[in-house]
C-alpha cells in the first residue's frame, strides 16, 4: 500500500483468532501494511496455509513471512519475530497486534491523532480471558498496569499491542527485542522509548481487546476496572 502510514507487525502461530484480528484491522478505514510473521516451528500447529494471508484489498495489504527456528533460536519467541519485522518496516509509524487481539473501530485513528505532536503514543486495553472454545469473560479495563509512569505496579510497562511509534525508534529497538530471552518486552520497550523518544501521547481510551491466560485471569479480574 503506497500511501500507508502505518505498518502493523503480528507474530502468529496460525491461531484461528488471527482472522478476527484481520477483520478488526480492515474496518479501521486507514491504509496500512500488515506484516504477518508466521512461526512454523512452535508446539502449536496450524492447518492453515500462510499464503492465504497474502491479500491485497483497497485499504489493506498484508505480507506473510514464514519464520523458522534458525532465526529465533535463543531468544524469546515473539520478541525475536518482532525484531525481524521491525527491520522490514518502511512506513512512518509502526504498531503491533498479536494474533489474539481485536481492535476497536477507532483504535488506529485515535493513535494517529495522538502521536501527531509526539514520537510515540499508546492506548489503554480491555482485558478478557477465554472460558471455552467460543466464550470469553470480560475482566475489565486495565487502569493499573499498562500505563507507563502512571502505573500502580512497581514495574513500569506498556503492552506492545497498545503502542505506536516512529519507525526510526523501531530499527534501534529491534536489538532489544532480538536479545531478550524473557517475556519482558513490555518493560524493555517502555524503558527504551521513555529514554529516547520523550514524553508519550496518551489516547486515554481502551481501544484494544486483549486476552490473558487463565493463569493471569484472577490477577486482572481483581485489578481491572469494570
Amino acid at each position: 500500500m503506497e500511501n500507508a502510514k502505518v505498518t502493523i507487525i503480528t507474530p502468529t502461530l496460525g491461531r484461528n483468532s488471527l482472522n478476527n484480528l484481520i477483520d478488526s484491522i480492515k474496518i479501521q478505514k486507514i491504509p496500512i501494511k500488515h506484516l504477518i510473521l508466521w512461526d512454523i516451528n512452535r508446539d502449536i500447529t496450524s492447518d492453515k496455509d500462510p499464503s492465504i494471508y497474502e491479500t491485497f484489498d483497497v485499504d489493506y495489504s498484508s505480507n506473510c513471512i514464514v519464520i523458522n527456528d534458525d532465526m529465533i533460536n535463543g531468544s524469546a519467541k515473539s520478541s525475536a519475530l518482532i525484531s525481524a519485522g521491525l527491520m522490514m518496516v518502511t512506513t512512518d509509524y509502526v504498531t503491533f497486534a498479536d494474533d489474539d487481539v481485536i481492535w476497536e473501530e477507532n483504535h488506529l485513528n485515535s493513535l494517529l491523532e495522538t502521536v501527531k505532536n509526539k514520537k510515540w503514543a499508546f492506548s489503554k486495553r480491555k482485558m478478557w480471558t477465554k472460558i471455552s472454545n467460543d466464550q470469553y469473560e470480560f475482566l475489565g479495563i486495565d487502569e493499573f498496569e499498562s500505563l507507563g509512569d502512571e502505573a500502580k505496579t512497581v514495574y513500569k510497562s506498556i503492552d506492545n499491542n497498545s503502542l505506536i511509534f516512529e519507525r526510526r525508534f523501531g530499527t534501534s529497538a529491534a536489538c532489544i527485542y532480538r536479545e531478550t530471552k524473557e517475556q519482558n518486552k513490555d518493560i524493555l520497550i517502555y524503558e527504551f522509548l521513555s529514554k529516547y523518544a520523550g514524553e508519550p501521547g496518551r489516547t486515554r481510551m481502551a481501544t484494544i481487546n486483549r486476552v490473558c491466560s487463565s493463569r493471569l485471569a484472577p490477577y486482572f479480574r481483581s485489578n481491572c476496572v469494570r
